[in-house]
């Protein structure tokens, strides 16, 4: 009587492992990895240690018991006429073409440029 291959099938996850067992596979996650293995898969870990490990674009954060690569302007929360830019390691805040950042009631914004002054309170000091 031979033993029948229920791994043959690849019933596991992506990066799980799958043994014979009696009359199923048993899929389990490698040492140093974390998840499900029948469903979404196993995961490292340790997906980063610093920001150096991640593009300039995103920064090593910790996640349950994981730590990754999470792109800096995911939650960065930007004003009118301005966009978050990836840059090193930090989401950074920038006018749109066509706008000019100034401070206006001790806030800074994005305001159309050249901005069209109104008794000297809202122009650039450089105006």
């Amino acid at each position: 009587c031979s033993q029948l291959d229920y791994c043959i099938s690849n019933p596991c996850g992506p990066g799980a492992t799958c043994a014979n067992s009696r009359g199923s596979a048993k899929c389990m996650c490698p040492l140093g990895t974390v998840g499900d293995p029948y469903k979404e898969g196993c995961k490292q870990v340790v997906e980063c240690n610093a920001n150096s490990d991640c593009p300039e674009t995103a920064a090593c954060v910790q996640e349950g018991p994981l730590t990754k690569c999470r792109g800096v302007c995911e939650e960065k929360k930007c004003g009118a006429n301005s966009e978050c830019i990836g840059k090193d390691h930090q989401g950074v805040c920038q006018c749109q073409p066509g706008y000019t950042e100034i401070e206006k009631d001790g806030a800074a914004g994005c305001y159309l440029s050249p901005l069209p002054c109104q008794n000297n309170t809202d122009c650039p000091n450089d105006t």
